[in-house]
């Protein structure tokens, strides 16, 4: 992700992976499209969309200079970004593995000690 930021470009740089190849996750949803360019959005892009953050960012210090109140979400930042064309994403060409259960983190656990990894 070091390599691929430009800060001439980018207020918002996320590490995405295809629904597709994303275990775990709720694939009817999705998060993002992204282009060619690896400029993100989902603006206006009902769901199914054919990407999901999985996490990993780097974000622009100004993003965070107004806060829309006592609780945040990253969404704030990545609309922000989206509406200056400065969203982007990098495809992850890894594997992941999402654990916001308990029984997705028992799987994700039991794949690690296994040692085949998330090819399931």
């Amino acid at each position: 992700m070091k390599q691929a930021w430009d800060a001439a470009k980018m207020d918002a740089l996320l590490l995405l992976m295809p629904t597709e190849k994303a275990h775990g996750f709720d694939i009817t949803r999705g998060d993002f499209a992204m282009e060619a360019d690896g400029r993100v959005w989902r603006n206006n892009l009902p769901p199914p969309r054919p990407y999901v953050c999985i996490g990993a960012q780097i974000l622009r210090p100004e993003l965070f200079a107004n806060p829309p109140g006592t609780v945040f979400s990253n969404n704030h930042v990545w609309n922000l970004a989206e509406a200056n064309n400065r969203l982007y994403g990098l495809e992850h060409d890894g594997t992941c593995y999402h654990v916001g259960t308990e029984k997705d983190w028992e799987l994700a656990n039991e794949l690690l000690k296994s040692g085949k990894g998330w090819g399931v």
